[in-house]
């Protein structure tokens, strides 16, 4: 991956990153098949921002060789002016007209601090969906065979 292209990716998802819940009054929604970029809040009441693109030439794309990256940004209010903010790099799975589904995964030790994939360890998958058909996003967290499933809200 080039990193001027990945440098332009990065600060193109900044500009998409939620900064409080408050200033996520409902779900913003757009894509396609080449940039995907949703706001809004997870029913969990975090506040979210996710920005995909492509990350290949046209020539690459061609070839069937396209790479593609999401940036997921979540605020979680931990205390009253007190945000907790995390931005997180999902690789796309998949991505065509309808859908795109986007995965990262990490192992975490019984404190929840990250660590190598060692006997104790807990491996941690967490996948984003976006279906365009639909207009919705979804996240799924998998951990030990059992998956839980956040939403955006709805606009009101």
């Amino acid at each position: 991956m080039n990193t001027a292209k990945a440098l332009i990716v990065l600060v193109l998802s900044s500009l998409f990153a939620p900064l409080t819940k408050a200033q996520l009054p409902s779900q913003s929604f757009s894509g396609n098949a080449d940039v995907a970029r949703a706001s809004g809040v997870w029913e969990s009441q975090e506040g979210v921002g996710i920005f995909c693109g492509r990350m290949t030439s046209l020539d690459a794309i061609s070839r069937g060789e396209s790479q593609a990256v999401c940036f997921v940004t979540e605020v979680q209010a931990l205390g009253k002016d007190l945000p907790s903010v995390s931005t997180n790099t999902y690789i796309v799975q998949t991505w065509d007209k309808h859908r795109l589904v986007a995965e990262t995964s990490f192992y975490a030790d019984k404190d929840g601090n990250e660590t190598a994939a060692l006997g104790t360890s807990t491996k941690f998958v967490f996948r984003v969906v976006v279906d365009f058909d639909a207009r919705s996003v979804s996240k799924f967290v998998e951990i030990n065979g059992r998956t839980i499933g956040y939403h955006l809200k709805a606009a009101p």
